[in-house]
């Protein structure tokens, strides 16, 4: 054969190392203990030597003897003509015992077992730690769960014991992991159904079993569909009112066909089908060939429904023992050809490549093991089931969902004994899928930061960008549960929605409400008792707070702010106690008899009524003076006029550092009694249709009233509003976010801060999504919601859309409360005011002291010229002392 040539180019190139699994040498261990599974025909001595047989004879082909000889010298030793090594063809039969210790067995590339379940299981293990990873076809028990698929074909015994494939089926189901946090069950099932009592046992065995599956707990409920006391459903009601909103959550129904229908109608009307409840049926008869599912998509299906059905579509129970044959010789036949051909392949990759390539990209042990197994799965359903059971018992697996291609029962698997279960989708799409990749239609409109919708061309709604808090919490939401959406916006001037005379809602309301299709209110809605008898809310989002916005005062004139610190009272007591301690510092300096008795008086120092006042005068200046008193009366009142002074000096610096960091506004809008009192503001309003119109309208403070009474309603809030507040003194209430966001945007276009928050906010509200009452997704929104507080999420994305701190960021109380804030000239010009009064003072006092000096000399001048005048020697007092009369 062409496959022997092959084989000998393999043992000329292949490496000799035992841990390496080549082509050159298989081994196919066979461990037969029948005796191991609780089958009675399957102990038979007879069917152990038959298939003994068959396996010897299947694999029997002697190969040439070149190939014989090439085989031992590359093995190294010729044990193999002992009597429990047969060479046939490529693959060498070695037969061993279950207790057999694995150091005296030839090394093994496959293994073929026919043993109970554990000791299948236990023997993968020994093998597989003792030689590295194997082929195992094994044939066990039924309810065994399989082995990995990567390396392993498992056979279960399906055909000699009745139901065995609904046991397996469920194993199979629970190895496939196609019950996602599945811990307790309710398992109704028909007495009466074709076969109840025996599918009932075969599932609670498959739940039984806790071989690598976590436990479920079952609890078992009986109905007869044939009783005359008490009709079906209502029995079906009974069981279900024992649930009610109450796990468990998972639902396990085994019934024939025709009733299917009554379960679900009493589980529609119970309401029992939501997102949290999970149903799956098990009808054991094979429908009719025209049968359809056409009421579980008309009436059934629905947002949040989680129903799946077991189905079979043969019934095949018999107790042969050619089965076994045939499937023995069907896989061995299949192993064959699949090393033949995988052995050709690596010969023609082998041919291409050099010596070191080929050590670099050959197969490994596991790279084979891998290929041999899923080459046998791909045919295994073809051959086995095409030769050995044309009508082999076959389960399809169906579930409901509402997706992408709207409401359907579909297809998303299928289940025989050999192939076992092969799952193309979830068997709860919506429990591990979500939404399924539907678009759903979502309700919602431009509100920044908490929805910002985007449009670069207005008249299209193509290249719309939605983003904002909201829209990223929806982002995140369906990345999770797998959907997309489309945005619906309220008609222009009814924003979020008041209840009409008629009794509806307008807006966002009326769309979550009315429209079928509106899946979430995406939007910042806020929780009040009126919305709430028409829609439900999400877990809360945020909390937020209302409040004032208003033109920015302009700042009072700061020229007089070097005397802003201290009141005129103050200033007029400073100014009285320097003339009144000055006389007092004057007195006690005089009549200290220190000066008396050391002989220090005269008319020079504090002896002068004029230097107690420039001392006091320069104390207060922090500069003191030339003079200090010597005298300890004296020097006491110094120090005490000094400690004043620091205190006042210290009090006036701390206030002016104050006063040019905030300064004051002219009539601050700080409260919502500045607001009804005009004080400040000439008129107010809010968002018509807002929750603060009906805050207010609830209310019983006589403020609050009087706020709603007179407040002008807007239907939007836009620039025609921003221009009422800047030149028309109206003050405009709404979130406090929603008026900082604007302040923010309206600063980045003119770059002057126009408008300021007033200090007192109104109402707190709590912040939510909304979607229509009764909606089955909102216990999955919750937990989405939960997960994003809980992860710091929100708080990122407020990070992202809030408006940070900035110049604007002020109440009405304070312009600013910048710690760096710059000193402007402004803030300056009262001292250069000050100072200049100085200069001109000065100047007019040194202005009155030429005035008067020259008035005094001329005084002098003509007293003198008297007294010379009437002098014989005239000439002598002109000439020596007084040339100024010449």
């Amino acid at each position: 054969m062409y496959f022997l040539d092959l084989l000998f180019f393999t043992i000329l190139i292949g490496s000799t190392t035992a841990d390496d699994f080549q082509y050159k040498n298989v081994v196919l261990g066979v461990v037969l203990a029948p005796e191991t599974i609780p089958i009675g025909v399957i102990q038979d001595v007879d069917i152990e030597r038959e298939l003994k047989d068959l396996i010897y004879r299947t694999a029997n082909s002697p190969p040439p003897a070149a190939l014989a000889n090439a085989n031992q010298i590359a093995s190294g030793n010729g044990d193999y003509t002992s009597n429990n090594v047969t060479r046939a063809a490529n693959i060498t039969i070695f037969q061993f015992e279950l207790d057999d210790n694995l150091d005296k067995v030839v090394e093994i590339s496959i293994l073929f077992t026919l043993a109970g379940c554990a000791e299948t299981h236990e023997l993968n293990q020994r093998v597989t730690r003792f030689v590295g990873p194997v082929v195992h076809v094994a044939f066990t028990e039924p309810g065994c769960p399989r082995l990995d698929r990567n390396s392993a074909i498992t056979v279960p015994l399906t055909w000699f014991q009745f139901n065995a494939d609904l046991l397996q089926l469920f194993t199979d189901v629970r190895n496939d992991r196609s019950l996602p946090k599945w811990q307790d069950a309710v398992v109704i099932y028909d007495i009466h159904s074709k076969n109840g009592p025996r599918d009932i046992q075969a599932i609670v065995q498959a739940f039984g079993s806790n071989m690598e599956f976590d436990e479920v707990a079952l609890s078992l409920f009986t109905v007869d569909s044939m009783s005359v006391k008490l009709s079906f459903s209502d029995q079906i009601e009974d069981v279900l009112a024992k649930y009610r909103g109450s796990s468990p959550t998972k639902f396990i129904v085994v019934t024939d066909f025709e009733k299917i229908n009554f379960v679900l109608v009493t589980a529609k009307r119970k309401k029992m089908l939501n997102v949290m409840k999970q149903w799956l049926f098990v009808a054991s008869e094979s429908p009719d060939n025209d049968f359809r599912w056409d009421f579980v998509t008309d009436s059934i299906i629905n947002d949040g429904v989680n129903v799946a059905f077991l189905t079979n579509s043969s019934n095949n129970y018999t107790d042969r023992p050619d089965h076994l044959f045939c499937h023995t010789e069907a896989l061995l036949s299949l192993l064959t050809d699949t090393v033949e051909t995988l052995a050709a392949w690596e010969f023609s990759l082998f041919l291409q490549v050099s010596d070191e390539e080929w050590e670099i990209i050959k197969p490994t042990r596991e790279d084979r093991v891998k290929n041999i197994t899923e080459t046998m799965t791909d045919q295994l359903g073809d051959l086995v089931l095409g030769k050995c059971d044309k009508n082999c018992s076959t389960w399809n697996v169906e579930a409901g969902e509402y997706g992408i291609y709207g409401k359907q029962v579909f297809e998303v698997g299928w289940w025989n004994p050999v192939t076992g279960l092969r799952m193309t989708d979830d068997l709860f799409p919506h429990v591990t899928g979500g939404f399924r990749g539907r678009k759903i239609l979502v309700t919602s409109m431009h509100f920044p930061p908490w929805q910002i919708i985007s449009r670069p061309d207005p008249e299209h709604d193509t290249n719309t960008t939605y983003s904002g808090l909201m829209f990223e919490v929806l982002s995140h939401m369906g990345k999770n549960l797998n959907f997309t959406f489309t945005v619906l916006e309220p008609p222009e001037g009814e924003a979020w929605g008041t209840i009409q005379p008629d009794g509806r809602w307008n807006g966002m309301m009326r769309l979550v409400i009315e429209n079928p299709h509106v899946v979430l209110g995406a939007a910042a809605f806020t929780v009040i008792p009126e919305r709430s008898l028409y829609i439900n809310f999400t877990e809360v989002l945020e909390r937020e707070a209302y409040a004032f916005m208003v033109n920015r005062p302009v700042e009072l004139s700061r020229v007089l702010l070097f005397a802003e610190p201290f009141s005129i009272e103050v200033w007029l007591c400073i100014i009285a106690t320097v003339i009144v301690v000055a006389p007092i510092l004057n007195i006690i300096h005089c009549m200290s008899y220190y000066y008396k008795y050391y002989k220090k008086v005269n008319e020079r120092g504090l002896f002068k009524l004029k230097n107690c006042y420039w001392y006091l005068y320069g104390a207060l200046l922090q500069q003191g003076g030339t003079h200090l008193p010597e005298a300890i009366s004296g020097r006491l009142l110094i120090g005490f006029w000094w400690l004043f002074v620091i205190v006042s000096v210290t009090t006036y610096s701390g206030n002016l550092v104050a006063f040019l960091t905030f300064p004051k506004i002219e009539n601050p809008v700080n409260s919502i009694e500045d607001v009804i009192n005009h004080r400040g503001v000439s008129s107010w309003g809010f968002m018509s249709g807002s929750v603060i119109e009906d805050h207010l309208k609830r209310a019983s403070d006589p403020k609050m009233k009087i706020l709603y009474k007179n407040a002008a309603r807007h239907p939007a809030f836009n620039n025609t509003v921003l221009e009422a507040i800047k030149k028309r003194d109206h003050a405009y209430i709404d979130w406090k976010i929603t008026l900082m966001t604007v302040m923010r945007d309206a600063f980045k276009v003119t770059g002057y801060c126009d408008y300021i928050l007033g200090q007192e906010t109104i109402f707190e509200e709590k912040i939510a999504l909304a979607v229509p009452r009764g909606s089955p997704y909102l216990p999955v929104f919750n937990k989405e919601i939960k997960e994003m507080l809980q992860t710091g999420l929100i708080k990122k994305w407020k990070s992202r859309y809030w408006p940070q701190k900035d110049k604007c960021s002020s109440t009405s109380g304070l312009a600013t409360s910048d710690s760096n804030r710059t000193v402007k000239l402004g803030d300056m010009q009262g001292s250069f005011y000050l100072l200049f009064m100085g200069f001109f003072i000065a100047l007019v006092i040194l202005a009155g002291e030429v005035f008067i000096y020259k008035r005094r000399k001329k005084r002098m001048i003509n007293s003198i010229q008297i007294i010379v005048g009437s002098n014989k020697n005239a000439q002598f007092w002109q000439q020596k002392r007084y040339p100024f009369l010449q």
